[in-house]
């Protein structure tokens, strides 16, 4: 008994300094979106009206001008996430949204959702109608975007306009 005392006292003498050692595992801040550094590469008299189409897509509003100039104007809002949400979406290192695993509270709670929506619909005519999905304000980065293309497809001017706002992202029910 005296020497198992000994051993685990000296296991717990050399491996106490070593879990001091151990690193925290480092969390990278997801980076913001690169729309700013976009609007760095637009180069008026040279950038031509396809370069545009291909890095930002398709324009949210599209104008004609008598003169024949087309305004395109673009709107991104780059969602600010709390740290704490729990509907923040996790994103893995290539990009990709994982969805949680669900506690087994939760696949509790899903499954009594299921057995009471087929005894509603099964009870009560005519069937209940669904409610358009619940949207939540969320402070946002809004990225304003308007670029004005000569006749022939080269910008002339464009103006940019980031600015403090907001963006309704969806709620799970």
């Amino acid at each position: 008994m005296k020497r198992l005392t000994i051993v685990l006292g000296m296991v717990g003498f050399f491996a106490i300094p070593l879990l001091g050692c151990a690193k925290p595992a480092e969390l990278r801040p997801i980076p913001a979106h690169p729309f700013s550094r976009w609007v760095e590469s637009l180069d008026a008299g040279q950038t031509q009206l396809e370069d545009v189409r291909s890095q930002f897509g398709e324009p949210d509003v599209i104008r004609q001008t008598v003169q024949g100039e087309k305004i395109w104007r673009y709107v991104f809002r780059e969602i600010a996430w709390p740290d704490d949400d729990p509907m923040r979406p996790i994103v893995s290192s290539d990009g990709t949204l994982r969805k949680k695993t669900p506690s087994p509270l939760a696949l509790l709670r899903a499954g009594i959702g299921v057995v009471t929506n087929w005894i509603g619909s099964a009870v009560y005519f005519p069937a209940r109608q669904e409610r358009p999905p619940r949207t939540r304000p969320l402070p946002a980065t809004v990225h304003q975007l308007e670029v004005v293309f000569d006749e022939s497809g080269v910008l002339r001017r464009f103006e940019y306009a980031p600015s403090d706002g907001s963006a309704r992202v969806l709620m799970k029910r």
